[in-house]
């Protein structure tokens, strides 16, 4: 039940008088960005704690980064992202791997994959998870695990460049 003269609802009686109605309503005004901000608290406490904060997989707007070791892999990140089922962006921006990792760790990114030759030629991806544990997929494996932590959520596709060097920086 919602309070409508927090609202300002009303309707004028039979007798003339301004009254303010009952009002039921099927949700919580505000009850998603509650939960969102219930989250992120959470969060920061964990944070405070020193340990890693992380979104559900299926809310992070990046799900997974892939990072190739050099330019030469950059198109084989682009076909990867297009197999994986996830919204999945490529650091090709011209910076160290480890800077490139750190970044992607800052940015709360789940899934952090490196990919270079021994990984091209293996078939095997390392997967850097938001825990800091490191996990070998192949691709058909990833592709389960990734069904599995999004089955039963809604999914939208990445609505910005998939490669970090063709978004826009901002500097404050």
């Amino acid at each position: 039940m919602e309070n409508t003269k927090l609202f300002d609802i009303n309707y004028v009686d039979s007798d003339g008088t301004k009254k303010h109605p009952l009002l039921l309503h099927a949700s919580i005004p505000g009850a998603i960005d509650r939960n969102l901000y219930a989250m992120l608290e959470r969060e920061a406490i964990k944070m405070k704690k020193g340990e890693k904060a992380q979104l559900p997989f299926w809310l992070s707007p990046t799900q997974i980064r892939l990072i190739p070791i050099s330019e030469e892999f950059i198109e084989d990140c682009k076909k990867l992202s297009v197999e994986l089922p996830a919204r999945v962006d490529i650091d090709d921006r011209d910076e160290k791997v480890r800077r490139k990792i750190r970044d992607a760790e800052k940015e709360w990114i789940n899934m952090i994959i490196v990919l270079g030759a021994k990984e091209k030629e293996s078939g095997k991806l390392p997967v850097r998870l938001r825990s800091g544990e490191i996990k070998e997929y192949t691709v058909e494996t990833l592709k389960k695990e990734i069904e599995q932590r999004l089955e039963g959520y809604p999914f939208e596709g990445l609505t910005i460049p998939i490669l970090l060097s063709k978004r826009p920086i901002f500097r404050g």
